[in-house]
């Protein structure tokens, strides 16, 4: 079981979690998942504002209920990721819980110095970690969240330092597709030049040294 430590650690868990494809997983490794997202839901998301605590009811059964999870989660993250940070326009997602909250001051005062209420919260872990991904999207910097830069990929990724790609096969298939872009232009303009170069040498009835001229975007 992962034990998260920040935040940041529950946001590229989310964005993992959004993306696996959950029916190749073997028996035991769909087992650890199930795990993680029990600890995910344990997770931080303090602060001197309310605390959710988790509830153990409704845990995920089944392969399909976590597909379905996956779904409204990729969802919700597509939206951060692609929506302009100057666009005033809400976007609206129509989904709906089902939770049971209730407060004890008693076990505030043993679990935060401050006296920051601490609420409960039961329900399916569906309602708990769409919930938890609510509240961490408010509280934290999305902008760790990108899109793959290649162009036949696009998946979502949680990125380290300056990446622009999701993996390295991928950075690695985009910069040969790019040079072989290169290398056909670069041939072309070969065939150009060499082509004008044989028109003006006819024309004069001599050889001719003929100027490159510069290629737009150079």
């Amino acid at each position: 079981m992962k034990e998260f430590e920040s935040n940041q650690e529950l946001l590229e868990f989310a964005v993992n979690f959004a993306q696996t494809d959950i029916s190749a997983l073997r028996e035991g490794d769909w087992l650890n998942l199930k795990e993680d997202i029990w600890s995910f839901l344990r997770g931080p998301i303090s602060g001197n504002e309310a605390v959710v605590l988790p509830g153990s009811s409704g845990i995920l059964e089944s392969r399909s209920e976590a597909e379905t999870l996956q779904k409204e989660m990729y969802s919700l993250l597509s939206e951060v990721v692609d929506t302009p940070e100057r666009n005033l326009e809400p976007q609206r997602h129509q989904i709906s819980f089902d939770l049971e909250v209730g407060f004890s001051r008693e076990v505030a005062a043993k679990l935060s110095a401050g006296d920051a209420p601490w609420f409960f919260v039961h329900g399916a872990q569906r309602d708990r970690m769409l919930l938890n991904l609510f509240f961490l999207l408010m509280k934290e910097s999305t902008e760790k969240i990108r899109r793959c830069d290649a162009s036949d990929c696009k998946r979502i990724f949680y990125r380290v330092r300056k990446q622009k790609f999701c993996s390295v096969r991928c950075q690695s298939r985009e910069s040969a597709r790019r040079f072989r872009l290169k290398w056909g232009a670069d041939k072309q303009s070969e065939s150009n030049h060499k082509n004008y170069k044989n028109r003006v040498e006819k024309s004069r009835g001599r050889p001719t040294r003929v100027a490159r001229r510069t290629r737009r975007g150079k």
